[in-house]
């Protein structure tokens, strides 16, 4: 399995699992450790690394991965004080006979309800005509706020150390 269907894995298991920030965010991290230590089998994450990475408490770690766990999508080999516990991703395909079908308001699939009309540009283009004496209001939008030049005499000045 690439990292690609192991990410969409993932997103199915979440349909179902429901998974909170910390349970998301503690198996991208391990799929990163896999990627970046090129998908070993089995690898090592110190718990005070996670926790720190996340400010999280060794009992809401647990939890979370034990949540993944259950989900099928890693597996986690307990260690002790002085060696680490072992991670290891499970990469077989999700079964997606129970996965609950993605609501349409949620995520439109035809691109023409992306698509906006004429009409719709011109109203959203308009300019609103309770500005248009006011000296103040722009005469076209800006992207960027106004900047000052500054006096190149200015720029990295430092003060001398007297002795």
């Amino acid at each position: 399995m690439n990292y690609i269907e192991l990410i969409n894995n993932f997103w199915i298991a979440n349909k179902i699992h429901k998974f909170n920030s910390l349970e998301t965010s503690l198996y991208f991290f391990i799929l990163d450790y896999a990627n970046n230590a090129r998908w070993p089998e089995s690898f090592i994450v110190p718990n005070g690394i996670v926790q720190s990475v996340y400010g999280c408490t060794k009992g809401q770690l647990t939890r979370a991965r034990r949540r993944l766990c259950k989900a099928g999508l890693i597996s986690y080999e307990s260690g002790d004080r002085f060696n680490p516990g072992k991670y290891s991703i499970s990469a077989f395909p999700m079964d997606t006979r129970h996965v609950p079908d993605a609501s349409l308001t949620d995520t439109p699939t035809r691109a023409e309800n992306q698509i906006s009309t004429a009409a719709d540009d011109e109203e959203m283009n308009a300019l609103d005509q309770s500005t248009v004496d006011r000296d103040e209001s722009p005469k076209s939008p800006r992207c960027v706020p106004d900047t000052f030049s500054t006096d190149p005499n200015n720029i990295n000045k430092t003060k001398t150390k007297e002795n």
